[in-house]
């Protein structure tokens, strides 16, 4: 794999070119590129952050302590939102909320409401509430057939508290998973 970080007027761009250099399919269907800590930029704690944190559902931005959560994984604590089609069977192994995100990303609002963070991946496998006071986009691979190449963008975004600019950011920067 190889990883390219460019930083720009509003967030860290990566970029991941994952290449299969072996005569057997790899089975590497998603991966964890950042576990982005949030704790001094909320204010908050383990208990808490959720309220300033959010993932953007049918209804629009809905605040993490707002969504339907499960407490029932192989692992306690945290919470996975995983978008329509993927295999529930091949996702983090915490517990799974019953709220599907609509797009990829995943974000919170600072303590004093003036800014957001948020982070989104192309062809997002799953959001992710982490167990550290942490926020992930997880992007989908798919496996890598031999000889095959791939190539994933995540991105990590600080702007100014303002939701919807924050939307047309990501429709701009990932136009497949945008719409």
């Amino acid at each position: 794999m190889i990883h390219e970080v460019r930083v720009g007027s509003n967030g860290i761009d990566f970029q991941f070119t994952f290449h299969n250099q072996g005569r057997q399919p790899v089975d590497l269907e998603w991966f964890q590129p950042a576990c982005i800590r949030v704790d001094r930029f909320t204010g908050l704690n383990q208990s808490n952050y959720i309220s300033r944190s959010f993932i953007f559902t049918e209804h629009g931005l809905s605040t993490l302590n707002k969504t339907r959560r499960r407490q029932e994984g192989l692992y306690r604590g945290g919470q996975v939102y995983v978008p329509n089609g993927i295999n529930l069977a091949d996702v983090n192994p915490r517990p799974i909320c019953l709220d599907q995100p609509v797009n990829g990303l995943i974000g919170c609002f600072s303590a004093d409401g003036k800014q957001l963070l948020a982070t989104a991946s192309g062809s997002t496998h799953e959001l992710f509430e982490g167990v550290y006071v942490c926020l992930h986009s997880d992007p989908h691979v798919g496996g890598l057939a031999p000889g095959e190449t791939k190539e994933i963008r995540a991105k990590i975004y600080l702007m100014e508290n303002d939701p919807q600019k924050l939307l047309l950011c990501y429709r701009r920067d990932f136009p497949v998973e945008g719409h």
